[in-house]
Parts: structure tokens; C-alpha cells; sequence
């Protein structure tokens, strides 16, 4: 899906504004998992960046985050 230009300006200010630093030192994959995760988001609000709130972004980010660890099975944030 592609979005107004305009939207994803927004989100990206909201992004950087609610995430800050946090954003530095992730890995490739974390980048990869997280930008998915706002995709869906978009896809979610019909490519309004306005209605994606704080709590969603920061889901998102703690989801591209989490620490999985196959020989135990579990998952560390």
C-alpha cells in the first residue's frame, strides 16, 4: 500500500517524538520488525498517521524488541 506523503512525515515525527532515542542501536532486524509493525498500523488506521496514538508506536517498538531465546523457549524484553 502507498501512503501520502504528508502521512508519513507525520509518522515519522510521531515516531521519533515518542521513541527518541530508543531508535539508536537497533539491529537490522529490529529496523526490519518494527517498520512492519508501523505498516500494519497504517494499514490499520486507512493511512491516517494522525489517529496511531503513543501506546500504539510503543507496542510496536517493544514487539521489534523482544529478546526470543529457542533453547529456553521464552521471550525476554
Amino acid at each position: 500500500m502507498e501512503y501520502d506523503t504528508k502521512q508519513l512525515e507525520i509518522l515519522m515525527h510521531k515516531v521519533a517524538f515518542t521513541l527518541g532515542n530508543k531508535l539508536e542501536g537497533l539491529l537490522y532486524q529490529q529496523k526490519n520488525i518494527l517498520d512492519n509493525h508501523l505498516n500494519n498500523l497504517m494499514i490499520d488506521h486507512n493511512g491516517q498517521a494522525e489517529s496511531i496514538t503513543s501506546d500504539e508506536i510503543v507496542g510496536a517498538f517493544e514487539i521489534a524488541t523482544m529478546k526470543w531465546t529457542p533453547s529456553q523457549g521464552q521471550l525476554f524484553l
